[in-house]
């Protein structure tokens, strides 16, 4: 089996407001967990027979809490072939020269920075940690990045408007990074005056006239530089979870069914060495997860792969949702505009499937 490999990094130095991911404050569980790491990873390997690893993410968590130290290590536990994507995660806060040095002499070929936004006032609002010079930590970032870094920002946040956001995005791409992300807060803790649509859909032309194109609902890349790990969770192709709270999905195409495989969100469980749970995906169930997630792609669903591994045509199992949104459609995937839309075309796409 060919699968991708995520490791989740629990650990940061504060847990900010928006975050659902899972993490500690505990640094002193850093030295066990990365043994653990190591013996995970190898007994995955193992126990699934994967023959290649074509993407490498690590993410968090901060990675970049690690320090040179600890980022070497972990890498040098993954047997990926040259050349592959590896993706390292780090905050600002945390970034030194050394760090991403050790990072690039050992692979990592890109690196995910999370910015978030460069309002303080809003950063206090989330109690994110202020970042010091975020400016001078891009500019060092570009020196060993050149053409390979992502910045993540946030929508939605507290004291920020349509023009507050786009002036960072402007400010961020004086340094030219190859991709850029754009999450939204949830639901919960968006202040209740913001109109997601209106704001993302200006923030969206913005970052065209900057040379980058959407090809998923919250992220955009220049030519050539799309996360590929990423695109395998969007074509639903097979990928690896490690760590706490990680979890990795395992597909057999010959009977379109599969296994998810979740840690526990608990560093002192996974350091003991207890075992995933492993939640059995039924075809229907395989299929839900192939349309959510292959519609959030500015491609659509891989329909190759949809057909062999289903034995239908998507065309055959949604034909009245795809219908009515033609209008919203090209090359049978969502346009920009329909992605703004995407809950409820997912809604009407799941009534249909399930009927």
């Amino acid at each position: 089996m060919i699968a991708s490999l995520y490791v989740h990094v629990p650990f940061c130095a504060n847990i900010c407001d928006y975050c659902d991911f899972y993490s500690t404050l505990n640094l002193n569980f850093i030295e066990p967990y990365l043994q653990r790491v190591q013996t995970d990873i190898q007994d995955q390997l193992h126990a699934y027979s994967i023959e290649s690893i074509p993407t490498v993410f690590i993410g968090g968590g901060t990675p970049s809490i690690l320090g040179p130290h600890g980022i070497e290590r972990l890498l040098k536990s993954i047997p990926f072939e040259p050349d592959i994507e590896v993706t390292v995660e780090a905050n600002p806060e945390s970034l030194s020269y050394d760090f991403l040095s050790a990072c690039h002499t050992n692979g990592v070929n890109r690196l995910s920075v999370g910015v978030q936004t460069l309002n303080e006032r809003s950063l206090d609002a989330v109690h994110r940690i202020r970042t010091g010079d975020i400016l001078k930590k891009l500019a060092l970032v570009q020196t060993v990045f050149p053409d390979s870094f992502s910045v993540d920002l946030m929508s939605g946040l507290p004291f920020q408007t349509v023009e507050s956001l786009c002036a960072d995005i402007n400010t961020v791409c004086s340094f030219n990074p190859a991709h850029i992300s754009l999450y939204a807060l949830t639901q919960e803790t968006q202040p209740d005056n913001t109109d997601y649509a209106d704001e993302l859909y200006c923030v969206g032309q913005e970052l065209l006239r900057q040379s980058y194109s959407q090809y998923e609902v919250s992220n955009f890349a220049k030519k050539g530089k799309r996360c590929m790990h990423n695109v395998r969770y969007w074509r639903m192709e097979p990928w690896l979870g490690v760590g706490p709270s990680a979890s990795g999905t395992l597909i057999d195409d010959s009977t379109a069914t599969g296994v998810r495989n979740s840690y526990k969100a608990d560093i002192e469980a996974y350091i003991r060495g207890e075992a995933p749970l492993h939640e059995p995906l039924d075809y229907l169930t395989l299929m839900k997860e192939t349309v959510l997630m292959g519609f959030r792609y500015i491609d659509g669903v891989d329909t190759q792969l949809f057909s062999r591994r289903f034995k239908l045509t998507l065309e055959q199992c949604i034909p009245s949702t795809l219908e009515r949104w033609k209008p919203y459609m090209k090359d049978g995937a969502l346009t920009s505009k329909g992605l703004l839309m995407l809950n409820r075309f997912l809604t009407e796409a799941f009534i249909e499937l399930e009927q």
